[in-house]
């Protein structure tokens, strides 16, 4: 859990500090958007193609769903489908 947490707390304070010093830099930000449109590339890529991506996807998110946060994501998302 500590570990967890300090990887978590690492990775937004990184990336809170990249969106700041890129906020007004169009091509900063645009290479921002292909880096993470080739990374849902991978992951699409990686659940077509590996059983063990397809697992660890699944037990991550039904973890997720344990916990009571999921449950707004889950109405907020219903509810935009339903409207």
């Amino acid at each position: 859990m500590f570990l967890t947490g300090m990887v978590s707390d690492f990775s937004s304070e990184m990336m809170n500090d990249y969106l700041e010093k890129t906020k007004d830099d169009p091509q900063k930000r645009e290479t921002l958007l292909k880096m993470s449109l080739i990374g849902v590339e991978l992951g699409i890529i990686l659940l077509q193609e590996s059983k063990e991506f397809r697992e660890a996807f699944g037990k991550i998110h039904a973890e997720f769903f344990k916990h009571p946060e999921s449950k707004e994501v889950i109405r907020q998302a219903i509810s935009s489908i339903t409207h």
